[in-house]
């Protein structure tokens, strides 16, 4: 694991101002996933929060959504782009590609992730592991 000072190294580019926030989609694909959720949610009061994920609430992603190369299929991107949202926040215990390639081909602004495990450009911004990373979240986002 890297150490919390090259973490704020990395991000400083987004800590000169906070970012205002106001639609968060917020990828989860076990039942861990909804645990740190609980976690943030209480700290995103006023925010709209949509989940993406395989089951639950929100946006789900069956196998019948995604393609031979493991992408989402063009009904559940548009459904995405359709809502704009500014910030997708990784919560999912592992790299699961679906999830986090829609972020990124929807092209939401800011995608953060709370391991170090996600490379970029699936997360810019890499924040300490919950529940300390939560500071460092709303630090950067209003």
């Amino acid at each position: 694991m890297r150490q919390l000072a090259s973490i704020e190294e990395e991000n400083k580019q987004f800590s000169g101002s906070r970012i205002p926030v106001r639609r968060i989609l917020v990828g989860i694909n076990s039942d861990n996933g909804e645990e740190k959720l609980e976690l943030l949610l209480p700290k995103l009061k006023g925010k709209e929060i949509v989940r993406l994920g395989t089951e639950g609430d929100g946006i789900i992603i069956t196998k019948k959504d995604i393609n031979i190369f493991n992408m989402p299929k063009k009904r559940i991107l548009d459904r995405i782009r359709s809502q704009e949202f500014e910030l997708f926040i990784d919560l999912c215990d592992s790299f699961f590609f679906p999830v986090a390639s829609a972020a990124v081909v929807c092209r939401i602004p800011y995608r953060v992730s709370f391991s170090n495990n996600v490379q970029k450009p699936y997360a810019n911004i890499i924040l300490p592991p919950l529940p300390a990373g939560i500071d460092y979240l709303l630090k950067i986002f209003s």
